[in-house]
């Protein structure tokens, strides 16, 4: 009876960290979105700079 009540309470602590394991992946993956669109973003910018200025200076 003392080993059922023991795997019971194994099983609901693997659980626990079975969830919060995903929740970390999941936050890491959110995460790992937005510093990559954040530095696509930024050299996008870049560029459309760059060609502003290449464009300009070539009709003046």
């Amino acid at each position: 009876m003392k080993d059922k009540k023991e795997n019971i309470e194994y099983q609901k602590t693997i659980e626990k960290l079975e969830i919060s394991i995903k929740k970390k992946k999941r936050a890491n993956k959110i995460l790992f979105i937005l510093l990559s669109s954040l530095i696509l973003g930024i050299i996008g910018t870049f560029v459309i700079v760059l060609l502003n200025y290449l464009v300009s200076s070539f009709f003046k």
